[in-house]
């Protein structure tokens, strides 16, 4: 017997060493990877994919955007694939009178003023909710991509008597027609300016809402004008023409008749203006004075902005001398822009404002309307 205590002692040895050595600190390194393993899990081959495959949803589609380049027309533009070349600043660009309204089969304008002799600008389309196309326009203004500014008209043009509005002064405008394709919708573009030197403007971002031809309905119909009103904003006694009667002023040598003005807006988007003015001179009658039968032929909407356009691509004038048509292009209507116009279903009040270049009201032609 005494021969086999010190076997048990050598194992009760063995098996204290290895119960201490299972019950170390919570510090030993094993415990240190666990914890890292578990704060740090190791990503999976296909957890990876599905990250990638949730930053690729995130990125707005460019697909609109690349069809909204496709079926822009401009004269003088070149499509180029990428991003438009870096601006350095050193010219300015106003874009104040930009448009904020663009129409189907129409397109818009972007008038230019530059402190540079501008040879061309960049243009880049955003759709609503997309990203940038994958590719810009370049215009070349030399390449008959500008044209001079065309003048904003108004529904008083007549004889010796002419007041309307006139646009702001531009040094070119960049016209943007739209294919079949463009419908109605929002969407913004990102343009800049360049001049022969290689200078690129700060480019500017410009929303637009591409607007449908015709408008609510209590605006569709024949209207007859019944009177006219106008004069400088503060004036206590404006003029008032009534339609069918003679008017004389005391600081003109003429008198005028407006016979009548007729408006009518159409559901289909189109509308007709036909006038019959006639004039004398004071000191004669109207067999030997002047008249003019007019005709103006276009396309009309309201616009979300409750603006009234008129774009006119027809203009017929008749007088003692013989007929004159105008015809105009899409892209080339003139344009009547109202944005003070209030009506219900039997009344139509259009004020047509003439602002100064610090945007005061100078002068107003309100034209009172009646449906027939």
């Amino acid at each position: 017997m005494s021969k086999q205590v010190p076997k048990v002692s050598a194992i009760v040895l063995m098996l204290c060493l290895f119960i201490v050595s299972s019950c170390g600190s919570d510090d030993s390194p094993v415990t240190e990877k666990q914890e890292e393993s578990i704060e740090k899990p190791e990503e999976t081959p296909k957890e990876e994919e599905k990250e990638e495959e949730k930053e690729e949803e995130e990125t707005p589609s460019a697909e609109a955007s690349n069809k909204i380049t496709d079926n822009v027309v401009v004269k003088g533009a070149t499509k180029v694939e990428g991003v438009p070349p870096a601006p350095n600043k050193a010219i300015s660009m106003d874009l104040t009178g930009a448009d904020k309204n663009a129409f189907v089969g129409e397109g818009f304008e972007i008038p230019i003023v530059s402190d540079a002799e501008v040879e061309g600008l960049y243009l880049q389309f955003k759709a609503a909710d997309g990203g940038l196309s994958d590719s810009y326009l370049d215009i070349d203004f030399l390449n008959t991509g500008g044209k001079s500014a065309k003048r904003i008209k108004s529904l008083v043009e007549r004889g010796q008597r002419k007041m309307g509005l006139s646009a702001k002064d531009t040094d070119l405008i960049a016209q943007i027609s739209f294919t079949s394709e463009i419908e109605p919708q929002e969407f913004c573009y990102i343009v800049c300016v360049y001049d022969g030197a290689g200078n690129i403007s700060d480019p500017q971002e410009i929303c637009v809402t591409v607007n449908s031809w015709g408008g609510p309905e209590d605006l569709i119909g024949e209207w007859e004008m019944n009177k006219l009103v106008y004069g400088e904003p503060n004036e206590s006694d404006k003029v008032t023409e009534i339609v069918g009667e003679e008017l004389c002023e005391d600081d003109s040598d003429y008198c005028y008749i407006i016979d009548y003005l007729d408006l009518t807006l159409s559901a289909d988007g189109t509308y007709l203006i036909e006038r019959y003015d006639r004039e004398r001179s004071k000191d004669s009658t109207y067999e030997n004075g002047e008249w003019w039968k007019t005709t103006q032929e276009g396309n009309w909407s309201y616009t979300n902005e409750k603006e009234l356009v008129l774009l006119e691509y027809s203009y017929t004038e008749e007088d003692k001398d013989g007929v004159e048509v105008d015809t105009y292009e899409v892209g080339d209507a003139d344009a009547y822009v109202y944005n003070d116009v209030t009506f219900d279903a039997q009344s139509l009040v259009i004020e047509d404002n003439e602002y100064d270049d610090q945007g005061n009201l100078e002068y107003t032609d309100s034209f009172y309307f009646e449906k027939k």
